[in-house]
């Protein structure tokens, strides 16, 4: 989380009173959007953002279904600024990604990997095969506290 704000920063520096204008709302409104979205966690930015491309939807049906002028310039409204708190949740997002990625390149790879991995074999354990049958091996699944697809490999002489 150590860059996040730098990165958020850095991506909505542009001037608020120019992205407003791109989506009709006042400037007041839009610094409030980006004041409700700044306090979001990453679940929460995800969850919001489901909830506003569904509301976007339901308003664009919305307009294609009415002809009354008041009820167009009312979603119309709404829109503005369902669209750009959307763009601001998204902007979030993309920053909470480059943050990730910023930590994976920068992270100290240096130090010691004193976690073991675990391993979980799959099915019975120990098997019992007869003499002269065949054995499938049914595999085993590894989780790695530095490494998020570790390679397993298997190999073996029975006597």
């Amino acid at each position: 989380m150590k860059y996040f704000y730098l990165i958020t920063l850095i991506l909505m520096s542009v001037s608020s009173s120019l992205i407003a204008s791109d989506y009709a709302i006042s400037v007041e409104e839009f610094d409030e959007i980006k004041l409700k979205v700044a306090v979001l966690n990453k679940n929460e930015l995800m969850s919001r953002e489901v909830e506003l491309k569904n509301e976007i939807s339901n308003l664009e049906i919305e307009q294609l279904n009415t002809q009354s002028p008041t009820k167009l310039k009312s979603s119309r409204a709404r829109l503005g600024l369902l669209l750009a708190e959307l763009s601001q949740v998204q902007k979030a997002l993309l920053a909470l990604g480059a943050v990730v990625i910023t930590d994976q390149v920068i992270s100290d790879d240096s130090k010691p990997d004193n976690i073991p991995p675990s391993i979980t074999i799959i099915g019975s354990n120990p098997v019992t095969v007869e003499l002269g049958s065949t054995y499938s091996d049914a595999g085993a699944t590894a989780t790695d506290n530095r490494d998020p697809f570790p390679l397993l490999t298997v190999s073996s002489n029975v006597d």
